[in-house]
């Protein structure tokens, strides 16, 4: 019997061509039992699930992106997760592929460019991640008209 390696209410998305993976939650639950939260600021860090949970709790966001690492595996990765969907407005997808982006040219320690030379990397990133959040949302919308 095979230990399932993320819980039904995350989705998982793989950029191919950078090691590392990136995960849109459409709720908090089970997360701490999958997944490791790591500091934002020292990603050898770990931090605890509840105290991860009390400063989306004490922030009031729709999202938020969080360095992790899955459990089972030892793979690591950003997570984003809806915190509050009643609230959530297309503005906030590209604010979170940002996030999304920056975490992963820290993590492989890759820089962006300058606008004249273009920053295609960094714009294409920011467009995936964008398109995985938003195929999230569609989904998460989809199953709110079903109930």
């Amino acid at each position: 019997m095979s230990r399932k390696t993320i819980p039904s209410n995350v989705k998982e998305f793989s950029p191919v061509i950078y090691p590392r993976l990136l995960w849109v939650a459409k709720s908090l639950d089970n997360l701490g039992d999958y997944f490791v939260f790591l500091s934002n600021s020292n990603s050898d860090k770990e931090v605890s699930f509840e105290d991860m949970v009390d400063d989306i709790d004490n922030g009031g966001g729709i999202m938020v992106t969080c360095k992790v690492m899955r459990k089972s595996d030892n793979k690591l990765g950003v997570m984003v997760i809806f915190v509050d969907l009643d609230d959530f407005n297309p503005s906030v997808i590209p604010h979170e592929a940002v996030h999304v982006a920056d975490y992963y040219y820290e993590q492989l320690g890759m820089y962006t460019q300058n606008f004249c030379d273009g920053n295609e990397s960094y714009a294409y990133l920011v467009g995936w991640a964008g398109g995985c959040i938003s195929k999230t949302v569609s989904e998460l919308k989809a199953e709110e008209y079903d109930d």
